[in-house]
């Protein structure tokens, strides 16, 4: 294994018994069950707030006599934050601790949501959206840090499941949002309850939060030690480090690039399922956001596949493992994303060549059964995958590596598609996802066939993990 580059060195968990240096991770079980609650609810609100805005698009337009493109850039603006925070996130938390962060973090979007509920101007309802993003995005990658604090996934059934959990939290709002939002505005015929909604979240999140210790291991020792901190060079390192493992870790780009697509064409189906449904089949506003709850019946199938995988492939090699003192490859985490990789591609051509006028609109519906299944796989799978690989030292970084590539990817794609669908129609326009899809095909295949090569030659491998190539 080759050595990490000094500027992105960073502190390694202390030995047993190391002075002030009590590990998080010795805490009774139910203690750290406890402390999860709060950092997953707030990281669900990360990517609910922004799949929920879809619902308000139409009173958005009617409010402030705006265009649909005008309407549509606050869900651009949301992702732009997306992007910086996950840096900020990781540079903050390694100098004042997991839990000031994500109090910090809540506390501001919360503000920002409701600023942004009450706004009597389109501007300031856009400004709005992007501070709550930047705000509260630093939250799903603090909710990981907290997990690898309290589990070593790689080794704890628990630990895996939370990692599930964790990495749900970040998908299946997605789906829910544009349903539970269309539902809410109907009832209410009132766009603004969107935000209060998501106002209400982040203030349950906010109450579960703040009665949570710091669980930052490195922090912990830190602050008992009375060791000073250079901050130049942390918050240097950290803001640098998700970019320098995107740029030189072969793993980190080829997941997060294949998470970036997978998202971005969800993306593309917040704009296109609307408009398709619409035109199409006649569909109401409600209806339209009741369209997307195939997607969450397959992110809820996903655990189900993932858990058989896990069950057959990763803990029996784990229970061989632990009887001859050998270890266990991560590389045995991907075969869940065998099955994404193959069943994304045709899911959409399924959706590109059933969503016309003659064919039931169950039809294209029910390819969203296959498309949540397949994005959750995905996405899901490479996030423990990593989370393996890097560990407590590096997965909140890897993470933030993949956030940042997903969200720069998701900024654009709204803003053109429905231009696109015009351009292309219903049929084209949707293929040419599908075509872009087949990219994800090879990675599961290429990381299962290289991965332990790829980790020998790693600058970011934890210390032990060589040992498996």
């Amino acid at each position: 294994m080759s050595s990490v580059p000094d500027i992105y060195s960073e502190w390694h968990f202390p030995e047993e018994g190391d002075e002030g240096s009590q590990d998080p991770r010795s805490w009774t079980y139910a203690r750290r069950l406890l402390f999860m609650i709060g950092p997953c609810i707030a990281a669900f609100s990360v990517i609910y707030g922004n799949s929920i805005y879809v619902a308000s698009i139409p009173g958005v337009m009617e409010t402030f006599e705006v265009s649909t493109t005008l309407a549509i850039s606050p869900i651009s603006l949301y992702c732009l934050g997306q992007v910086i925070g996950p840096s900020v996130a990781t540079a903050f938390s390694e100098i004042f601790g997991r839990q000031w962060i994500m109090r910090i973090s809540i506390i501001m979007a919360l503000v920002f949501t409701a600023v942004g509920g009450a706004s009597t101007n389109f501007a300031t309802l856009a400004i709005c959206r992007f501070l709550a993003s930047l705000a509260i995005a630093p939250a799903g990658t603090v909710c990981v840090g907290i997990l690898n604090d309290l589990w070593d996934v790689a080794l704890s059934k628990t630990g895996t499941l939370l990692a599930l959990i964790v990495a749900l939290s970040n998908l299946l709002p997605a789906a829910i949002g544009p349903s539970t939002g269309a539902a809410l505005v109907s009832s209410i015929n009132d766009w603004r309850w969107t935000f209060w909604l998501n106002a209400i979240i982040l203030g349950v999140a906010m109450l579960l939060t703040f009665p949570v210790p710091e669980t930052y291991h490195h922090y912990r020792v830190k602050k008992n030690k009375n060791r000073k901190t250079d901050y130049k060079k942390v918050l240097r390192v950290a803001f640098t480090r998700p970019l320098h493992m995107l740029l030189t870790e072969p793993v980190v780009f080829s997941t997060s690039l294949a998470c970036a697509i997978i998202q971005a064409i969800l993306f593309c189906w917040y704009i296109a399922y609307p408009v398709i449904f619409a035109r199409v089949y006649g569909f109401s506003e409600k209806e339209q956001g009741l369209a997307f709850l195939p997607i969450m019946v397959g992110n809820l199938l996903a655990i189900l596949v993932i858990g058989i995988f896990d069950k057959i492939k990763y803990q029996k090699a784990r229970q061989v493992a632990t009887a001859t003192g050998g270890k266990v490859e991560p590389e045995l985490r991907l075969y869940a994303a065998f099955v994404g990789s193959i069943g994304a591609p045709v899911s959409i051509f399924w959706f590109a060549w059933s969503a016309r006028e003659g064919t039931h609109w169950s039809a294209p519906l029910m390819s969203g059964v296959l498309f949540g299944l397949s994005q959750a796989t995905i996405a899901i799978t490479y996030t423990i995958y990593k989370n393996d690989i890097y560990g407590a030292d590096y997965g909140a970084s890897a993470f933030a590596s993949e956030v940042i590539l997903r969200y720069l990817f998701s900024a654009a794609t709204p803003l053109f598609w429905v231009q696109a669908i015009d351009a292309l129609h219903i049929a084209w326009s949707s293929s040419l996802l599908g075509f872009i899809s087949l990219t994800l095909v090879p990675v599961p295949w290429l990381l299962f066939r290289y991965g332990p090569y790829l980790r020998s030659k790693s600058s970011y491998v934890p210390i032990g993990m060589e040992e498996l190539t």
